[in-house]
């Protein structure tokens, strides 16, 4: 049977891993054997952001959501779907998790949302009808902003599960252990434990984030800090920043930006959608990476904003740094959903992949 690459299992369509991984050493690829990541204590880590930069393009009209099910809509979809990530399962199934709206007929404009998941298996070109996957009950008959939504769903092969951090009156956390993360398999996170339903179930946020409300972050796992790494934007106009050790609890945010564009008072507009992209792509990065996020001049007219691309680079006090990694190279079979992963010199084991 031919030998299925870490590489060929996440491609560029879908990056959650990607071989070539900006990485300290080998100590944090143990990781894999012992299920945990190794304590960095708070305040010995840094993030700072290079200059603004504005990337002048001929753009588009703007396209509100994805409608890749055109002719199979029910109520929950009715404003449409956005399909926010994209992951390879295998080489014949892709997984997709779209944000999905219903807009109230008595008020145009307010929306309720919930997070959604379909399947592919022809690259893309056609989706199954699928369904929400975590949800905050029915919308109900007066119009308001609620639900689940502005999401966005990782793999974590440390612990094996999905990890979905959606919108519920902030960020909020879901996961699945099914390799598929198929409908029906979703668990909220209640504080304590992954035990609320994550269909209609009551949602918590995550503590560590309370202090300030946001939405659609972008999560990686930094290889040089060996933490989870957020950043997400609240409505406000301002950009954070938290860390995490097993990407469930977090460290209080810290602000690194804010909307260029101000309001008459002085305050920051609005920015959103922040998404970190390395050379490995969007799941894994290291000592420095590109931030990508809109600003808006103009919140009450969504084409109104500019697209702004920043280093951001990453440090530890201790003085470790990437200098030296060696790349990790991972290979298995097809039909084994076990991997071993090779750094100098050296094999470890059970590097676990989500099918």
């Amino acid at each position: 049977m031919q030998a299925l690459s870490l590489q060929d299992r996440f491609s560029p369509v879908a990056p959650v891993l990607n071989p070539d991984f900006d990485n300290p050493g080998a100590d944090w690829l143990r990781l894999f054997k012992v299920g945990q990541l190794p304590p960095v204590g708070e305040g010995e880590w840094d993030v700072n952001l290079g200059p603004y930069g504005k990337i002048d393009k001929p753009q588009p009209e703007p396209v509100h959501g994805f409608d890749c099910m055109p002719d199979a809509h029910i109520d929950y979809d009715k404003g449409g779907r956005w399909l926010n990530q994209i992951c390879r399962l295998n080489r014949e199934e892709l997984v997709g998790f779209f944000h999905a709206e219903y807009p109230f007929p008595k008020d145009e404009g307010v929306h309720y949302k919930l997070c959604g998941v379909f399947h592919s298996t022809d690259e893309g070109a056609s989706w199954s009808e699928g369904g929400p996957c975590v949800s905050a009950g029915p919308p109900g008959d007066e119009p308001r902003w609620g639900g689940t939504g502005d999401h966005s769903c990782i793999w974590d092969p440390f612990y094996r599960r999905w990890l979905c951090y959606f919108t519920h009156d902030g960020i909020s956390l879901a996961k699945s252990e099914d390799p598929r993360a198929s409908i029906g398999t979703w668990k909220k996170w209640n504080g304590d434990d992954f035990s609320g339903e994550g269909l209609d179930g009551p949602s918590t946020v995550i503590e560590g984030l309370n202090s300030e409300w946001g939405s659609n972050p972008s999560i990686h796992f930094n290889t040089l800090l060996q933490r989870w790494v957020m950043l997400y934007a609240n409505w406000p106009g301002k950009l954070f920043v938290s860390t995490s050790t097993d990407a469930v609890h977090w460290e209080p945010p810290r602000q690194i930006a804010e909307s260029i564009h101000k309001d008459k008072d002085g305050n920051p507009l609005a920015v959103r959608y922040p998404t970190v992209i390395s050379a490995q792509g969007e799941a894994v990065a290291g000592a420095s990476a590109r931030l990508y996020y809109a600003d808006f001049d103009n919140p009450d007219n969504g084409a109104s904003r500019d697209f702004v691309s920043r280093e951001i680079t990453f440090t530890r006090r201790d003085g470790r740094h990437a200098k030296n990694a060696k790349a990790m190279v991972c290979s298995g079979q097809l039909s084994s959903m076990n991997f071993n992963l090779h750094a100098e010199g050296e094999t470890y084991s059970n590097c676990t992949l989500p099918y």
